[in-house]
């Protein structure tokens, strides 16, 4: 793996926000679309613990993500493709790192201690969930098709 891999795959957490998380739990499976944030391949997302994603994350920690763009041409898709575990770390009020980096690259939150009423009534009940890869892909169609090279997340 290359240092410049590596960089351009931080570059594309960095500047993507939705991911896919792929989830299983009690005899069923479901795929979710959250906003994230990162901390290199660390992923961070917030969530009602009682949504379907959530709560099989409860049950069962493995979890696949995926980020890309929606293409029109193959042979320009990049994206990402990782595999690890997921867990709630807690209420927002909790999980300071997480929000902090929600602030910085969702603007719209404003002051994430003292959000409008609006907001902090949809947050009430959020809770952040923490995602720690064992596997991270790069996918980079406009190589070749195809093209896939796995990175190291902890570098």
């Amino acid at each position: 793996m290359s240092a410049a891999l590596r960089r351009q795959a931080l570059e594309y957490l960095g500047t993507h926000n939705t991911l896919t998380v792929a989830t299983a739990g009690p005899g069923d499976v479901w795929a979710a679309a959250v906003f994230y944030v990162n901390d290199a391949f660390v992923l961070y997302w917030l969530s009602d613990p009682a949504s379907r994603h959530s709560r099989n994350i409860a049950h069962h920690p493995d979890v696949a993500i995926a980020i890309h763009e929606d293409y029109r041409d193959w042979r320009v898709i990049q994206g990402m493709q990782m595999e690890g575990t997921a867990h709630e770390i807690g209420p927002i009020r909790a999980a300071d790192r997480a929000v902090r980096l929600y602030a910085a690259k969702y603007p719209f939150l404003g002051d994430w201690r003292n959000p409008p009423p609006a907001l902090a009534a949809a947050l009430e009940g959020t809770r952040v969930y923490r995602f720690t890869p064992r596997r991270v892909f790069f996918i980079d169609n406009t190589r070749e098709f195809g093209h896939r090279e796995e990175i190291d997340p902890a570098g």
